[in-house]
This record gives C-alpha cells, sequence and structure tokens, in this order.
C-alpha cells in the first residue's frame, strides 16, 4: 500500500506538468461563473503555463502562488522517487503531518493572495 501511495503522489505533479504544457484546454471555473468574482485558485493553470513559458511577470499577475507550487513540485519529485526505490513512505508521511501543521496557515496565505489580486486585477482574472 505504501508503494503505490508513493507512485501516486510521485505521478501527481509529473501529470500536472506534462498536462499543463502539452494540453491547452479553456476550462472556467465554476466559482467565477456562479459569483462573478475569481476564486483562490483562478489564474492558477495560467500562472503555472507562463512560468513554463519564462514569462515570469505575466504568471506572478494571474496567481503569486504558482510560484510556490512549482517549487513545492520541484523539490517533491526527487524525495518520492527515493521513497518508490527504498519502497518507504518518509517523504509522504513528513507531507502530511507538515500539511496538518499548516493548514490553517496555508489557507490564510491563499486568501490574502486572493484579495491582493482581487485588489490590483479586479474581475480580469
Amino acid at each position: 500500500m505504501n508503494r503505490l501511495k508513493n507512485i501516486l503522489w510521485f505521478l501527481f505533479p509529473v501529470c500536472l506538468f506534462v498536462i499543463l504544457y502539452v494540453l491547452d484546454f479553456n476550462y472556467q471555473c465554476p466559482f467565477k461563473k456562479l459569483l462573478h468574482i475569481p476564486c483562490m485558485g483562478c489564474g492558477m493553470t495560467r500562472a503555472v503555463l507562463a512560468i513554463f513559458h519564462g514569462n515570469f511577470l505575466a504568471s506572478f499577475r494571474y496567481n503569486l502562488m504558482a510560484f510556490p507550487l512549482i517549487i513545492m513540485c520541484l523539490i517533491s519529485i526527487p524525495f518520492l522517487a527515493l521513497d518508490i526505490a527504498k519502497n518507504q513512505a518518509t517523504y509522504i508521511n513528513r507531507i502530511d503531518q507538515l500539511v496538518q501543521k499548516y493548514a490553517g496557515f496555508i489557507f490564510v496565505l491563499f486568501f490574502v493572495v486572493w484579495l491582493f489580486n482581487l485588489i490590483l486585477n479586479g474581475k480580469r482574472l
């Protein structure tokens, strides 16, 4: 079971990068469609794509949280590969602990960035 969990945790960021880089799909956020304001994650896909294409300023304007997401995914890949190779769940267990410990802080950070995006960009997202 741990091996499967490790493989899934490893494949998630890899698949995310491939899907975002290769596919260009037109998705509309249900939150934005219903309330006519962007949600906390609005612009994240465009921000990640902008980073992949080297346009960091555009990424910053779309969603500032794309930078920590990319960094976290890039750091996670080698550690998850190591866990898979050793058939352990050391890194995944540590991630679970950190998420549980800092979930409130992460939410507040997303909320502040969301307000920042609303103030700076209005309904443009």
